[in-house]
């Protein structure tokens, strides 16, 4: 069950990354314009609850995306 979980989230984090680097994250947010205030994990979750839909190359980015965090968090460095 821990696995399975940890895997739903992981799946609800990417569709967030993806919902972001989308540009379609702005949609949930209530008042700020400039900088983003709401996790990817919830994000990812409203995607699903929105049913929105994503490019190919909009997942790729997002992939792209998280695997330069986890390859810099490998390293030791600070992400972006």
């Amino acid at each position: 069950m821990i696995l399975l979980t940890t895997l739903a989230s992981l799946v609800a984090m990417l569709l967030g990354m993806v919902l972001v680097s989308s540009n379609k994250h702005r949609q949930f947010q209530a008042n700020t314009e400039t900088r983003s205030v709401l996790s990817f994990h919830y994000l990812g979750l409203r995607a699903i609850a929105c049913r929105i839909r994503f490019t190919m190359r909009q997942c790729k980015a997002a992939l792209k995306w998280y695997s330069s965090i986890v390859d810099s968090a490998w390293a030791g460095s600070t992400w972006n």
